[in-house]
């Protein structure tokens, strides 16, 4: 008996677990809480791995509620929003849509709610920290997705030139974005150099992905530019 009552313990504490646990006043050291403002009209979408990098779970909350994040590092949450009336320069992909990034810290409280143009927001207590929570919405914005299937998709019959023109131009833009908004916005350290490198292992992702599809199993012949490229890129 003993033995069940402890198992029926760990399976209340399981399912408890990064769940919606309402109105939480007594909060620990090591948890983020997402203040979520949400209706049935307007839903928050979003997910995050965790830190194996299993399959998300898309969580999608319709009322307002304190979503507990239990972590001790960084999480990368990715919202979806329904856009069906933006026009989008990646409309074949994601018209319908627009995927957005938020990268939160342990021992953070993150307000979350929906703007009038459809696109959610999160804002901290702190100034810079609202800077940098906000930093994908307006690069998605002005540069299109970073994050999400058919952001940077190169096509297959790109030669290899192409392709390095095609990822380094990507590359290029967000490092400029990068620049103009710590310029307008104040950022700490820390968050540029997260950006820089995510900049860094998206280039080098898009580079390698025409190699493999996930998609579609086929394999790309490679070429010594793209190998030697990726090798001095990884150095």
């Amino acid at each position: 008996m003993l033995f069940f009552l402890k198992f029926l313990l760990v399976c209340t504490l399981l399912k408890g677990y990064s769940k919606p646990l309402g109105n939480v006043k007594v909060i620990s050291k090591d948890s983020t809480v997402l203040a979520i403002h949400a209706s049935y009209e307007n839903p928050i979408k979003f997910y995050y791995n965790d830190i194996y990098l299993e399959r998300p779970i898309l969580h999608e909350i319709s009322s307002d509620t304190s979503f507990i994040l239990y972590t001790d590092y960084p999480v990368l949450i990715v919202v979806t929003d329904s856009t069906p009336n933006r026009v989008t320069s990646y409309r074949k992909f994601h018209g319908r849509f627009t995927v957005n990034n938020f990268l939160v810290y342990p021992s953070e409280r993150i307000k979350v709610w929906k703007g009038t143009d459809g696109i959610t927001r999160m804002m901290s207590d702190n100034d810079i920290r609202t800077n940098e929570l906000n930093f994908f919405v307006d690069m998605e914005k002005e540069l299109g997705l970073f994050e999400g299937f058919g952001s940077d998709l190169i096509p297959i019959k790109f030669s290899a030139l192409e392709e390095l023109d095609f990822v380094n131009s990507r590359f290029n833009k967000r490092m400029d974005f990068l620049n103009k908004y710590q310029k307008r916005n104040a950022l700490s350290a820390k968050f540029i150099n997260q950006v820089q490198k995510a900049f860094q292992t998206k280039r080098l992702e898009r580079l390698i992905s025409p190699y493999y599809s996930f998609y579609s199993g086929v394999f790309k012949k490679r070429d010594n530019l793209i190998d030697n490229t990726l090798e001095e890129w990884i150095k």
